[in-house]
């Protein structure tokens, strides 16, 4: 039986650069990660949503905002958490 890993909705955003910049971070430091999109009729943009192992969370937000605060980022996106 597989065992069931929790992930948290982290960071939104609807920038695929930032995206991939994030992607390249959160590998470079071993985070888990998955990205969905996520879309709301009444917008006619989706968003893209970082989750991470429940476990990394802290981790993960420490090297997101890390980033914004160096200008790798923008932080146009929204926190989740």
């Amino acid at each position: 039986m597989a065992t069931k890993i929790p992930f948290i909705d982290l960071y939104s955003i609807n920038d695929d650069v930032e995206i991939n910049i994030i992607e390249e971070i959160f590998n470079d430091y071993s985070i888990v990660f998955m990205v969905k999109t996520a879309c709301v009729e009444a917008r006619l943009v989706c968003d893209k949503v970082i989750a991470v192992e429940e476990d990394q969370l802290k981790e993960a937000k420490r090297l997101l905002i890390k980033a914004i605060n160096n200008g790798v980022i923008t932080g146009v996106g929204g926190f989740n958490v």
